[in-house]
């Protein structure tokens, strides 16, 4: 097996990545829930237990061997995730692990936080080393193929990146897109070809030469004393270091190679260059008297930075990201505790704009919409600058709040407009004597019954219509937000609208042709609405359809005429 660990600090996109990918499955979590959405969410939220940590994501990928793919049962992949999750320190920590299948190895992905449930960090100190060596337990104890520690390997792989181009150019010169097979890598190309070169007894500018010959050129990195402090290679463009090129017995750096049989005798200006010119790395410099002093007021300050974060409540360190989630519920739960207040301003006044100048506030309706902006004017001088705090939309689906920056002393001001509301509405219901109400719901019956009055013939000539041009009977039709249906068998008609206010007219006909309202519920808009209709049907039917005896003014202010007759086959 092999593992690869990384940091990072994006949940949503690294839980998009190992759930969204195709042929991905979900193997084992401690998370509720069963949406990526759902499980990003609930390890954002540790964050919150420790905002210190930078870098809360941790995230492993473990690769199969192509011959261990049939021996992967769910145990074993079970035993592979809960081992790795002690061995690097998450055994405690909220993750999710899940397999993919859109390679030739089948391999899974490890996501967890590295804050637990205590709010603690994880450790990342070896996390690498600690990986392999459980991984190496792992295949012992499951039986799966064996590899070697990276420290234990005397050469260096190539990186992720070189691995991916050698499988595309192999890909491309299968297909015959390609006409060249794929190259070594850089890194693979150098540690051959010294390894092809080296020869006990060869100095150094002998493998100099032979490197030069194979298009690999040594660089010696080389101090103002004369001192040599490392060795690189550049091979097809990319320069490496000596030390990123092998391990132990076959490193490529000059102690290396000396190791290795290479004699260092080169000769750099008038200066011998040998051994002894090589820094060794396991020597220490002995302490000045400056050291003891900095060591020592670096671990007071480090203890007390600790002390003091101890001593920090947990409840203090909201971050930046909750103040302003707080901050917009604040605001949402204002503007809905506002955006009635508005309407009902509004509509005492029966106004679509309306101006406070006691607190300089614009409020203006858009019919056509349905959307309600409130202005707040900042300035008086020289020209008013008109913001805008609050907009909302109260349309057939709802109040629905869509932006707002409102401030305490709005809410104060439209709390106490609408107390005036309330307090007005009180004393209008308590000069109105008993006899003075029932005298308003009779003229408002009689205003409906007036309006219905104007529509039930129009209603009529339009079902009629419709069956006079598709010579089929018609017992409902719609037209525009109204539909009109026509009960044959009960010989009743019914208006209803689609903007929420339901049936709004019920006419109930006899066999004379008379007809009475036992139900009505109209606006003056309804009646303009079928006006329009009239006109229509005026200009398409070969006679005029019915028409009241007299017109309505804009008040609707007129005695009730006598019932009408309609023929309605």
């Amino acid at each position: 097996m092999i593992g690869k660990i990384t940091k990072g600090s994006d949940f949503a996109g690294l839980t998009n990545y190992i759930l969204r990918k195709e042929k991905s499955q979900l193997l084992c979590t401690n998370l509720a829930g069963s949406t990526p959405q759902e499980f990003w969410q609930q390890l954002e939220a540790t964050t919150l237990l420790n905002p210190d940590v930078s870098y809360p994501v941790c995230h492993t990928s473990i690769s199969f061997a192509i011959e261990d793919t049939p021996k992967l049962s769910s145990n074993t992949l079970l035993t592979v995730v809960d081992a790795t999750r002690k061995g690097i320190g998450l055994d405690s920590c909220l993750y999710f692990a899940a397999t993919h299948g859109d390679r030739k190895h089948f391999h899974l992905h490890l996501a967890a936080s590295r804050i637990d449930v205590e709010g603690n960090c994880v450790s990342d100190w070896h996390n690498f080393y600690r990986l392999e060596k459980t991984l190496r337990s792992l295949e012992e104890e499951l039986d799966l193929k064996k590899i070697k520690c990276s420290w234990e390997v005397e050469h260096t792989a190539p990186s992720t990146g070189q691995e991916r181009r050698k499988r595309r150019e192999k890909e491309e010169f299968s297909q015959g897109l390609r006409q060249a097979p794929p190259t070594p890598s850089a890194v693979e190309k150098i540690q051959a070809t010294i390894a092809i070169s080296i020869e006990p007894g060869k100095n150094l500018n002998q493998l100099f030469a032979d490197l030069k010959n194979e298009n690999i050129f040594p660089r010696l990195k080389v101090n103002s004393g004369g001192q040599i402090l490392g060795i690189s290679y550049l091979a097809d463009g990319v320069a490496i270091k000596g030390s990123k090129l092998g391990r132990g017995k076959g490193a490529c750096t000059l102690a290396g190679l000396a190791h290795r049989g290479i004699i260092l005798d080169l000769e750099l200006g008038n200066k011998s260059i040998t051994t002894q010119s090589l820094p060794s790395p396991l020597e220490i410099l002995a302490d000045t008297q400056e050291q003891p002093i900095i060591r020592e007021a670096f671990k007071k300050r480090w203890e007390q930075t600790r002390t003091n974060r101890q001593a920090r409540p947990k409840q203090e360190q909201m971050s930046q990201k909750q103040q302003k989630q707080e901050q917009q519920e604040r605001h949402q739960s204002w503007g809905n505790e506002i955006a009635p207040i508005v309407l009902a301003v509004l509509d005492s006044y029966q106004a679509d704009s309306l101006e406070s100048n006691n607190k300089r506030y614009q409020i203006d309706r858009l019919p056509e919409s349905c959307d309600v902006v409130v202005q707040r004017v900042d300035t008086l001088e020289p020209v008013p600058n008109h913001t805008q705090i609050l907009g909302f939309n109260y349309s057939k689906k709802g109040l629905k709040v869509w932006h707002n920056l409102l401030t305490q002393e709005d809410v104060e001001h439209f709390q106490a407009v609408d107390q005036q509301l309330s307090d007005k509405q009180q004393q209008l219901q308590q000069q109105q004597t008993p006899q003075q109400q029932i005298l308003e719901a009779q003229q408002e019956a009689v205003q409906n019954r007036i309006i219905a009055e104007e529509i039930v013939p129009i209603a009529g000539a339009a079902l009629e219509h419709t069956l006079l041009t598709t010579k089929t009977p018609a017992p409902s039709i719609d037209w525009n937000q109204y539909r009109i249906s026509w009960n044959r068998q009960e010989l009743e008609l019914a208006i209803t609208v689609s903007d929420g206010r339901g049936e709004i007219l019920r006419a109930s006909f006899e066999d004379d042709g008379t007809y009475h309202l036992p139900a009505c519920s109209l606006t003056p808009e309804d009646v303009k609405n079928f006006q329009t209709l009239r006109q229509e049907l005026q200009e398409q039917l070969p006679y005029k359809a019915p028409q009241p005896q007299k017109s309505l003014s804009n008040q609707l202010q007129r005695q009730p005429p006598s019932r009408k007759q309609i023929e309605l086959d």
